[in-house]
């Protein structure tokens, strides 16, 4: 492996939306980077060897309204947590969404969604640059947990998409112009970058960076309004606009089953297989945090006492907090699945 290696060169790329996935053999990871304003995609492999591609594929719309504002450099690109939908945004064109396929690193199955900037009217009346109206664009998207909702946002608006409509139409969940609970400086709310965090939240930060908080969506998975909102939910240590990073789901394991599940070479197959979850802290005081070492879909998670008495249950994510407080001092064990399948069993002390 070298460094300074030019991959790609004498290209116009778009100066936002590069994000990665994890390869269907659960260790290379593709990178996928835009063109600018085109429909073209660059796509490299990262192995252990080396850094393969480019891999050029034309597929979808193009990201080319003339009538868009200088804020081009809006947009996001984002994969589902199980790796098999694209979606990405820019600040102008319509939000893209693709299939993809994580052995060859295809895109397929193209669903274009005309998302229309929100303005302010007084701001549009005095020619700001971020607010024109009747363009396509958007700042920022991030896919539900389950890969069916994608959610979208402009500075003042946040709205949720069915993909499994087929339609365009969006539930919008916020807009600049409805009351908070909590009036604070219209700036200072505004919205920028959406992260599906690994609890199974979306996460969003503030436009200007004056609040030290992110809104919440605690159950993206719903739809509509059931997937409750909650501006200013989360408060952080950090007034950043751009303190939410494009995070990949790193606990991606390998696609059983698909052409390249396997790995002949990689000596780690070869070692003992890890605990597949993680409890924490153990002995526990108020609260236990469980947490999966690979990902799995539709789990669930039950707490069992010393007898084997289901005492708590609940649906998961990639991990999840667990208030063990009023629990009794003893043994316990921790039990998740994944659609009925188990995927481990972990002893639990409360002190």
């Amino acid at each position: 492996m070298s460094k300074n290696d030019v991959l790609l060169d004498n290209v116009l790329l778009d100066p936002s939306r590069m994000t990665v996935c994890k390869h269907a053999n659960g260790r290379d990871w593709w990178i996928i980077k835009n063109a600018f304003l085109e429909n073209k995609y660059f796509k490299f492999l990262h192995t252990s060897q080396g850094i393969l591609g480019p891999f050029v594929q034309q597929i979808g719309a193009e990201f080319d309204d003339v009538k868009a504002p200088p804020n081009v450099f809006f947009g996001r690109a984002v994969f589902s947590e199980d790796g098999t939908k694209y979606a990405t945004i820019s600040g102008r064109g319509p939000i893209v969404v693709m299939d993809f396929d994580r052995c060859s690193g295809e895109f397929s199955n193209v669903q274009t969604f005309n998302y229309v900037y929100q303005v302010d009217s007084a701001l549009a009346a005095q020619g700001h640059p971020d607010h024109v109206p009747n363009v396509l664009g958007g700042i920022s998207v991030a896919l539900s947990p389950n890969g069916r909702f994608l959610y979208a946002n402009h500075l003042a608006t946040i709205d949720q998409f069915d993909l499994q409509s087929g339609k365009n139409d969006s539930v919008q969940l916020v807009h600049l112009g409805e009351p908070l609970d909590n009036p604070i400086d219209v700036g200072g709310w505004w919205t920028r970058t959406m992260q599906l965090a690994p609890n199974g939240k979306i996460y969003i930060s503030t436009y200007n960076g004056g609040v030290s908080a992110f809104h919440v969506i605690h159950q993206p998975d719903s739809f509509g309004l059931a997937c409750n909102f909650v501006p200013f939910g989360q408060q952080v240590n950090t007034i950043s606009t751009t303190s939410l990073p494009n995070m990949p789901n790193y606990r991606l394991g390998k696609l059983v089953g698909s052409p390249c599940d396997t790995l002949i070479s990689d000596i780690k197959s070869q070692e003992p297989r890890a605990k597949t979850i993680q409890v924490y802290p153990n002995p526990a005081g108020s609260f236990v945090v469980v947490s999966l070492k690979e990902y799995a879909s539709d789990v669930m998670l039950t707490v069992l006492d010393i007898t084997g008495k289901k005492i708590h249950s609940q649906p998961m994510h990639l991990e999840t907090t667990i208030d063990v407080s009023n629990y009794a001092s003893g043994v316990y064990f921790v039990r998740v699945e994944s659609k009925g399948k188990l995927i481990g069993v972990s002893k639990m002390i409360k002190e």
